[in-house]
């Protein structure tokens, strides 16, 4: 598996927190990109606060094929960074309202606090 960096743009973006209006909120505290067999997977250290409760960490990683990453890369323009994060954010919430039906993921989500 070949790690790739994060464009700064893109890793300011992943860094927004985001949530709300019925879901928790959700911040993104690490981000590690890297490529193989024409996915990229992204990992993420992710602080979970949902209204009421206390907040939770996870580990979790999510796989995007390449037709979709390359909104990731380097070169990619400003709008393609903002998509990417969007998605990265919607799989995020995705996963959180299917965590206990074992969703489709790279690696088993581990909750650390």
């Amino acid at each position: 598996m070949e790690q790739v960096s994060v464009p700064l743009g893109l890793r300011a973006k992943l860094e927004e927190k985001f949530g709300g209006l019925g879901d928790p909120s959700f911040k993104l505290s690490t981000t590690a990109f890297s490529r193989e067999d024409h996915e990229l997977t992204v990992s993420v250290t992710l602080e979970v606060a949902p209204a009421n409760r206390r907040s939770e960490k996870w580990i979790l990683s999510l796989a995007f094929p390449e037709f979709d990453a390359a909104a990731a890369d380097q070169e990619a323009t400003g709008e393609s960074h903002a998509w990417f994060a969007l998605m990265v954010q919607t799989n995020i919430i995705e996963w959180w309202h299917t965590r206990k039906t074992s969703p489709n993921m790279p690696a088993p989500p581990q909750r650390i606090g």
